[in-house]
């Protein structure tokens, strides 16, 4: 989600920076509400960037920003926390220094734009303009105010951005790799590789013994790291569903809705839009409704009643989650049902409430997926351990001990095959050797074949280009706490593209692709050599208390 990256080309960076008005608009959460909860120091320096200097307060607007795109884009709400652990805080620090080093050399160039070609641009946005295609002031207003500018502050901040981009396609505008680089490029990027291969399964290797008690304490010891607990928590969830919500829509209050909003149907007669109309009707009904409850619930929760109590006072229904960790994940040793994950982003939204409160404590009702409201209390917290070998049943042990062991023993078959082989045919011999059959993959570089078996990660897809023919290799294909998967196979043969008589259009469209690379890489080292002529100096003092939630 988070940009590593910022491209300066016929793209602007600052068609996003308005898009960002757009995204801030549709957002139901109120504006300003991350820089409250953001904590102090806004007058403090957190960089230097030749003669201009970089607040806690610009920083902390641009992540504003980006937070408020990443909600739109994913539907979630990220928590400070979580931009932290992403690296967000850094990240857009590196920006607003590129921004200002950029700035201060197109200073010195001499680079101005007049007022009116800047008001102009603001004028010919597609976000300002009304339905008729007219630069619509109110809207204007009300947008730029949403993300707390006023129109001098915004026109001087569209000024900055749009004197970027002109500076940086003024100077990176033509830059074109030579034609042989770009057909050497196409025949590297297009190579094909023929992959022989097998896949050992953890499973299907045979391990003999019992373990005994001794065996058992050793595993806990040697495997600590992989069967260490990671902090488990349970809560219990009132959830606040409009569509449980016990709401009556007549005929007569659609009707009205329909004729407020007639024009809005292109011409759609009552019969044809009734029913959709009345299920959106139904809806809003439901969550007025709900407006009005979530502060009794807020209130209930927090006066001592139990969520139970709450939950059957209100009518509301009630989920409790035992043992699960920040993931969505049970415990896979609590009991037979452990283990299981859910992904749904309305359980994921209870999560990462859960864990974002104290123990013994309710939360606010908040709003997630689908307009679907919620109030979490968290009734224990397991800290982080590392498990001790009674907290697990002698069965499950056993069994635990037993995969371990056929874990490592497909480790050693995969390596032993490698090993021995020191072609395709002493790598086939093998294979047949250790009673494996084989099967064969045509591998790209963006992964192997639609039609494979196996689907390559990307890491598997490099070891396989660094290998040369006749040459094996090993790659893990996935792994649980008691299986995994190996790939142990042989390059069989290498194919390079047909350059002379491959389709045109895709060569363009991959040499399109291969000068954005080099305009990007360009760009990279060139404003990476603006830091010797404008010094930058990082407040790490500021970002390490940042991180520490203690900012000063």
């Amino acid at each position: 989600m988070i940009e590593k990256i910022r491209a300066y080309s016929s793209t602007w960076w600052f068609r996003g920076f308005l898009g960002a008005i757009a995204v801030t608009f549709a957002i139901l959460w109120g504006g300003g509400d991350w820089m409250h909860n953001m904590g102090g120091g806004h007058a403090q320096m957190v960089a230097k960037v030749g003669s201009s200097r970089i607040s806690a307060t610009q920083l902390r607007v641009a992540v504003d920003r980006k937070l408020r795109q990443i909600a739109l884009t994913t539907g979630q709400r990220i928590t400070e926390d979580e931009a932290m652990k992403a690296g967000l805080f850094q990240d857009i620090l590196r920006s607003l220094i590129d921004d200002a080093l950029l700035e201060q050399e197109a200073k010195r160039l001499g680079l101005t734009l007049t007022d009116a070609s800047v008001r102009e641009s603001i004028k010919k946005n597609p976000i300002f303009l009304n339905e008729s295609g007219a630069f619509d002031k109110k809207r204007f207003e009300l947008l730029i105010d949403r993300l707390g500018f006023n129109e001098a502050s915004f026109v001087e901040e569209t000024r900055k951005e749009l004197l970027r981009a002109n500076f940086m396609e003024t100077l990176f505008d033509d830059l074109r790799l030579p034609s042989l680089t770009t057909v050497t490029l196409y025949r590297w990027q297009g190579q094909t590789r023929q992959l022989v291969y097998s896949v050992i399964k953890s499973a299907d290797v045979p391990v003999k013994g019992e373990p005994s008690e001794a065996d058992i304490k050793a595993m806990f010891v040697a495997h600590k790291n992989e069967l260490k607990a990671p902090e488990y928590r349970d809560f219990s969830v009132i959830v606040l569903d409009p569509e449980t919500v016990d709401v009556t829509v007549t005929p007569d209050e659609v009707k009205r809705v329909y004729d407020e909003r007639a024009a809005t149907f292109e011409g759609k007669t009552f019969a044809q839009v009734q029913a959709d109309l009345a299920k959106k009707v139904r809806r809003q009904k439901a969550l007025e409704v709900l407006y009005e409850l979530a502060p009794k619930v807020e209130d209930a929760a927090s006066s001592g009643m139990t969520m139970k109590e709450v939950a059957e006072k209100f009518k509301l229904p009630l989920r409790t989650f035992t043992r699960m960790d920040a993931t969505g994940l049970q415990d896979p040793f609590a009991d037979a049902a452990g283990g299981k994950e859910d992904q749904a982003p309305l359980t994921q939204a209870f999560v990462r409430e859960a864990f974002a409160l104290e123990a013994q404590m309710a939360g606010s009702v908040v709003e997630g997926p689908e307009q679907v409201s919620f109030i979490v209390h968290v009734d224990k917290v397991q800290d982080a351990h590392f498990r001790a070998w009674n907290e697990v049943s002698p069965e499950r042990a056993k069994a635990l001990w037993l995969s371990f062991k056929k874990k490592e023993a497909a480790v050693d078959l995969a390596r032993k095959i490698a090993n021995e082989s020191q072609s395709v045919s002493s790598f086939m011999a093998s294979l047949r050797k250790a009673n494996l059959k084989s099967q064969k993959m045509s591998v790209s570089r963006t992964g192997s074949a639609i039609t494979s078996r196996v689907k390559l990660p990307q890491s598997a897809v490099s070891r396989v280009f660094e290998t040369p023919v006749g040459g094996a290799l090993l790659a893990p294909l996935g792994a649980s706490l008691e299986d995994t998967e190996i790939l142990v196979g042989c390059v069989e043969a290498i194919a390079d593209p047909d350059a002379e008589n491959a389709d045109h259009e895709d060569i363009a469209q991959k040499t399109t692709g291969f000068n954005k690379l080099y305009e990007n890489d360009f760009i990279s080292s060139y404003v990476m050599a603006l830091r010797k002529r404008f010094p930058v100096e990082i407040n790490q003092k500021w970002l390490k208390n940042l991180q520490a939630g203690n900012p000063s």
